[in-house]
């Protein structure tokens, strides 16, 4: 039998999950399920992306983290997605984009935007300590979504201005 000795883990904080979070995520949750199925078995592109590519994504529009940390990104295209990350200086953070839209359930009533993102209307929540900001844009349904490891990093205030002003600055590829 094999036994691994595993550091303590972080404590849990309190939930702090907005009511309205998963109503506000189910039809970008719903978007990336439905793109998943769609795509094949097949291991996705996951390289450092060049400024001026976009990989194997069908994506209309693609953006990307400002300059100063694309340096450290990582990009992962797939026919009807497509993911950028970033992990470093205490900051974990995500962009997720898909063509793949669908409704709502029929009757589902959904919350009004809360957010202005990028001139369109969005949401901001967090759950567990992890921000997020999603919108919908030429047909492309985004989300951004970030963790600071050090709970008084000013970048994960409560307000969640930084990520709505990171998400207004977020650059094109295609």
């Amino acid at each position: 039998m094999l036994v691994t000795t595993l550091p303590p883990a972080r404590p849990v904080p309190a939930l702090r999950t907005n009511v309205n979070t998963m109503t506000r995520l189910l039809p970008l949750i719903g978007a990336l399920a439905l793109g998943a199925c769609q795509v094949s078995h097949e291991s996705p592109s996951s390289a450092p992306i060049p400024s001026d590519e976009v990989g194997d994504t069908a994506v209309p529009l693609v953006l990307v983290f400002p300059e100063e940390y694309m340096a450290d990104a990582l990009f992962v295209a797939e026919p009807n997605w497509f993911s950028v990350r970033y992990a470093a200086g205490g900051l974990n953070m995500q962009i997720l984009g898909t063509h793949v839209l669908s409704e709502p359930p029929e009757g589902m009533e959904m919350p009004e935007p809360n957010v202005q993102v990028r001139g369109n209307h969005g949401f901001r929540s967090e759950s567990e300590d992890i921000h997020y900001v999603t919108w919908v844009e030429s047909g492309v349904a985004f989300e951004l979504s970030y963790y600071c490891q050090d709970d008084a990093d000013e970048r994960c205030a409560e307000d969640d201005a930084w990520g709505v002003a990171l998400a207004d600055r977020l650059e094109q590829r295609r």
